[in-house]
């Protein structure tokens, strides 16, 4: 029986497995590179010390770049021939015509140097620039003569238009209303500082008429004293506090009386008079007209 049994089958691995098995086996094995660890600590000074040796070294043994000798041919070549339209060529000469000096001090030159002279291109240059800024000036002139008139034209304007819009707007502009609430502003300020500073005087002309305070209380002793000694008095007199009063009260009634009656007497007279005065006024008058009415039939009589 044992024989004939077979050995049990291995189980196969998943796909996943199997996959990971084939990409990821490599982190499996062992490393086959050994780095090479120095242990020993090198000595950094002495290897700057070195290198600065060795690039000061290589700095001394370089050549130095030498110039070679060289030399300007332009002054040996020929002038440049000009070419002449066939109507200058028609034309006269007009005698000899002298020599340029810069064509003269370019023949005492020697051949290495290089020419000075001014030739047509830079004249013409020259005149093409000048003409140019001329141009330029001119175009700034005018800029700022039509700039002045524009402003000065603006300014006029400005001024008409304004008064145009405050002829035509009733209502006053901001700066009139402005300056109308200060003013009133101010008069009410300057009022109530005046107001005060007047309540300020009536204060301390009260404070300063009034007595101090023991001066209050001695007053009022003495005429409490005072009014005790009436008292007494009149009790020993015989007479009654109130009998008094009654009399006083109706003396001061018949003198108010009699001053009222004189005050009647002379009111009344005051009257007469000027009843007097405007009767004299009238009996003026009547004579005034008299006379003016006799004076006019006189006027008329004389008259043919």
């Amino acid at each position: 029986m044992l024989v004939n049994s077979s050995a049990p089958c291995m189980p196969k691995l998943s796909t996943a497995k199997r996959t990971r098995k084939e990409k990821l086996g490599f982190l499996d094995e062992k490393p086959s590179f050994q780095p090479k660890i120095i242990q020993q600590i090198p000595d950094f000074r002495r290897l700057h010390k070195a290198l600065q040796t060795e690039v000061l070294r290589k700095s001394q043994s370089r050549d130095v770049t030498k110039c070679q000798p060289f030399k300007l041919r332009t002054s040996a070549l020929p002038e440049r021939q000009r070419k002449m339209s066939p109507k200058k060529d028609q034309e006269p000469k007009l005698g000899h015509l002298s020599r340029s000096k810069s064509l003269g001090a370019l023949t005492s030159l020697s051949t290495d140097t290089l020419p000075t002279y001014i030739t047509d291109a830079v004249r013409q240059r020259s005149m093409a620039i000048r003409n140019s800024l001329e141009l330029r000036d001119s175009k700034n002139q005018e800029h700022e003569e039509w700039l002045r008139k524009y402003q000065t034209r603006s300014q006029a304007m400005k001024k008409t238009v304004a008064l145009h819009a405050k002829l035509l707007d009733p209502h006053s502009s901001l700066k009139e209303v402005h300056d109308d609430k200060l003013k009133l502003h101010t008069m009410a300020d300057q009022q109530r500082m005046r107001e005060y500073m007047t309540e300020l005087q009536h204060m301390k002309a009260r404070v300063s008429e009034r007595p101090y305070l023991f001066e209050q209380v001695k007053q009022r002793n003495a005429k409490a004293l005072a009014e005790q000694t009436y008292r007494d008095k009149l009790r020993k007199a015989g007479f009654m506090e109130q009998f008094v009063e009654e009399k006083g009260a109706a003396t001061e009634e018949t003198s108010y009386s009699s001053r009222s009656e004189d005050d009647a007497n002379e009111n009344d007279q005051r009257r007469e008079n000027d009843i007097h005065r405007r009767e004299g006024n009238l009996d003026d008058g009547e004579k005034i007209e008299d006379v003016e009415e006799e004076s006019v039939k006189s006027k008329g009589e004389e008259r043919p």
